[in-house]
């Protein structure tokens, strides 16, 4: 099916294009993973070419449908299912503005960001970061292949860029779906037989030769088979401010990694018998609830999930000498940025920060420039894969499979480069043979860039997903005293005492709330009150104005969120693990936190 718009806009079956050009509808795909005029998704070399555009419009407008099969040739020879082109990474073609602060992005890399202008500082991408494996982009891998099966968001190599049709609607940059490249191997793994569409970095085998075993001699699409993972990108750039309250420069990006093929040519690349594949990395349960049931991994699966989303920024552009952090306590922490944090744990219930940095000109919270990167404990990024229906784009399941989210922040990356971000690991993705017929998993992210100081920052950040306070961990409380009408207290004691007895050292104690520990009280008068307690399959919240709902496990992990909970509200626990939850109501009378029993 082909359409035609004018001008920035959506159509009615969701498909989004810029300027006027016919071009084939999305597909999600066929299961064999073959390509074709009728049976692969295509991208378009120069999808903003006026050039293409304007002989598609004259076809159409001009002689109508008689020339429809004539058009349909033209295509196949303009989209030709690239996955890779040699392109120049400095490009920028596409850019969203936020205030006075300018992001720029690249059809010719996946939409990959290669430009950003803060004030007075001009563009702090620049020249060291203009290369496809650099910018500020996304990338996943898995433990199964010592991480070498790289599907990534820009290409293949530095100067081989990925292709994609990018949309400029409203304050929006769609990238749409189209087919993730691999990563070269990292200089480490030659999987790369053909080098007809450009020169992999493996230089000793005068472009003829790999090391993963297969005979490729005959292989149909050459290169483009080879680096053509089981995967599908997506992604969306949004100008964020005036949302939420933030009135600070703000973007919001989101993303989706679709294993939409079935696993094919590509991931046999890196399977056993290969250099790469470690089968002690197999898990031995990939799905945490959803699908039900065990899933030991197989070698046709992501085992061991390990995915980066960072930034990079040319150092003689901008060099902020200072790290701000906060803990997961909500304590800030001032570092200068001498060495790397790779170590900041900000998932869960052992989180030692809270998922925000920001790099900062000034030591002073209210002073200076400071870019934060924020990714907030949403339900997209809890529940990071979600199963979707391939026929309607519904979500069937959504599944917590992270096992530890980071902070990366390194200063020093090159001797030119800055780069920073957050580092997930996480269990797994099943391939779609293991899931029901026409549903395929797909990881999924999102991420702010937020510019202003460092305390602008921290409230802007607030505003968009409230930080959840945790309690500094220890190894065990024997703690039963009512604090009923304690005040702030300091307790010294002598640091030696641990040595000898192993006793706790408290150094204070600080009553920020009073929780009620009795099923179904709370304190008088109440915000608000919970029913049945315990729950079986549905919980009522009753509160005393519209509030602000977090209910959390005894260990923290969110599992649900409402910005907005009205005066009663009821809410399913069908697919909540029986135990006992934690839930905060806050509104303009204060905060109220309450035990509930879920059976």
């Amino acid at each position: 099916m082909c359409k035609c718009l004018k001008g920035p806009r959506q159509a009615a079956g969701g498909d989004l294009f810029y300027g006027c050009a016919w071009i084939i509808s999305e597909y999600h795909g066929n299961k064999g993973g073959g390509t074709g005029l009728l049976g692969g998704r295509f991208v378009i070399s120069d999808p903003n070419s006026e050039t293409f555009a304007t002989f598609v419009k004259f076809i159409f407008t001009s002689v109508k449908k008689i020339y429809l099969p004539l058009l349909l040739i033209f295509l196949a020879l303009q989209i030709e299912g690239q996955i890779i082109a040699p392109s120049d990474p400095g490009i920028t073609t596409h850019t969203l503005v936020s205030g006075n602060v300018t992001l720029g992005i690249s059809s010719a890399g996946g939409g990959y960001m290669n430009m950003l202008v803060l004030p007075d500082k001009g563009d702090i991408m620049d020249a060291a970061t203009d290369m496809y494996g650099r910018g500020g982009q996304s990338a996943m891998r898995d433990g199964l292949r010592s991480g070498k099966y790289n599907p990534t968001q820009a290409g293949f190599n530095e100067t081989l860029g990925t292709p994609s049709l990018i949309v400029a609607t409203g304050d929006s940059l769609v990238i749409n779906p189209r087919m993730c490249a691999l990563w070269h191997g990292d200089g480490q793994y030659d999987y790369i037989r053909w080098e007809n569409i450009g020169a992999d970095p493996y230089q000793s085998d005068n472009g003829s030769s790999d090391t993963d075993g297969i005979n490729e001699e005959g292989l149909e699409g050459k290169q483009l088979t080879e680096v053509g993972s089981e995967f599908d990108y997506y992604g969306v750039y949004e100008n964020y401010m005036g949302r939420d309250g933030v009135s600070i420069p703000c973007f919001r990006h989101y993303y989706e990694y679709r294993f939409i093929r079935e696993p094919g040519h590509c991931l046999s690349q890196f399977g056993p018998g290969t250099s790469v594949y470690n089968p002690n990395q197999l898990i031995n349960d990939i799905s945490t609830l959803h699908p039900a049931g065990t899933h030991q991994a197989t070698a046709s699966d992501i085992s061991n999930l390990i995915k980066v989303w960072s930034l990079r920024n040319d150092r003689s552009k901008w060099d902020p000498p200072f790290r701000h952090l906060l803990t997961a306590q909500g304590e800030w922490v001032i570092q200068r940025r001498t060495g790397d944090l790779i170590q900041g744990e900000v998932h869960g219930a052992g989180s030692t920060y809270q998922p925000l940095v920001i790099i900062s000109d000034s030591l002073n919270r209210d002073q200076g420039l400071a870019l934060g990167l924020y990714r907030p404990e949403s339900e997209i990024n809890t529940f990071v894969i979600a199963g979707i229906d391939e026929a309607t784009g519904a979500q069937v399941y959504k599944d917590n499979r992270s096992t530890s989210v980071r902070i990366l922040e390194q200063p020093r990356r090159t001797a030119s480069m800055s780069k920073y971000g957050f580092l997930l690991n996480g269990t797994g993705m099943l391939n779609r043979q293991r899931t029901d017929p026409g549903v395929y998993e797909m990881l999924r992210s999102e991420f702010f860039i937020l510019i202003g100081t460092p305390n602008e920052i921290f409230e802007s950040a607030n505003l968009i997903e409230e930080f959840t306070l945790r309690p500094q961990p220890v190894d065990q409380w024997n703690f039963d005293t009512d604090l009923e009408g304690w005040t702030l207290s300091r307790i010294r004691l002598d640091p030696s005492n641990a040595a000898t007895s192993g006793t706790l050292d408290i150094d204070f104690i600080r009553v920020v709330e009073k929780v009620s520990m009795a099923i179904g009280t709370a304190s008088t008068p109440p915000l608000a009150r919970i029913f049945p307690n315990p729950a079986k399959g549905y919980v009522v919240i009753e509160a005393s104005t519209p509030s602000r709902l977090v209910v959390t496990t005894i260990n923290g992990k969110v599992v649900r969120r409402i910005d907005s909970v009205k005066v009663r509200e009821t809410i399913s626990t069908s697919d909540w693990a029986p135990g006992i939850y934690i839930v905060r109501i806050s509104n303009q009378e204060g905060i109220e936190t309450l035990k509930l029993m879920v059976e």
